[in-house]
């Protein structure tokens, strides 16, 4: 990823998920709760982040934690690579759908982490491309570039708030 774009942090929902988008992209939220960023020069690329917090039938400790994550469904089956701050992120591949009857790309990834003794948060983000606006190349490169700031993304560790 070119590092000399400027980067904004985004602090989705407080502090539940934070990462950097470049500087210049708008960031929404949709009436569930999901953040929604995007260049506004650019309707090819979209980035969509929502979180799903859970409690673990069992008690965890911080030993413990990344293997109730490579226990959930959604890290079974796909490339796993641990992170900072015991998190664990899955990469879920591109996969190619139809919407309004143009061909779309969308990559996924999830960003895990438990939190002792049983919350267990999933950040899901998914990258959507219309390529039909786009090249192959800028495409790419989109995909590899939020590839980048997903990795650098931080779940909340502590405790739910009430």
């Amino acid at each position: 990823m070119q590092r000399s774009k400027p980067m904004k942090l985004v602090h989705y929902r407080g502090q539940l998920v934070i990462f950097n988008v470049f500087s210049h992209w708008v960031q929404e939220h949709e009436r569930d709760g999901t953040g929604v960023y995007y260049d506004p020069a650019d309707e090819s690329v979209t980035l969509r982040l929502n979180v799903l917090t859970m409690e673990s039938p069992r008690s965890f400790d911080s030993e413990s934690a990344e293997g109730v994550l490579r226990s959930s469904p959604a890290f079974r089956d796909v490339e796993n690579v641990p992170l900072p701050e015991g998190q664990l992120l899955a990469s879920r591949g591109v996969r190619r759908a139809e919407e309004r009857g143009h061909v779309i790309e969308i990559a996924s990834w999830i960003v895990g982490r438990a939190v002792p003794p049983r919350t267990v948060r999933l950040a899901s983000f998914h990258a959507t491309i219309v390529p039909h606006l786009s090249t192959p190349e800028r495409c790419r490169d989109a995909i590899k570039e939020i590839a980048e700031l997903v990795r650098t993304a931080v779940v909340w560790g502590g405790p739910v708030a009430e």
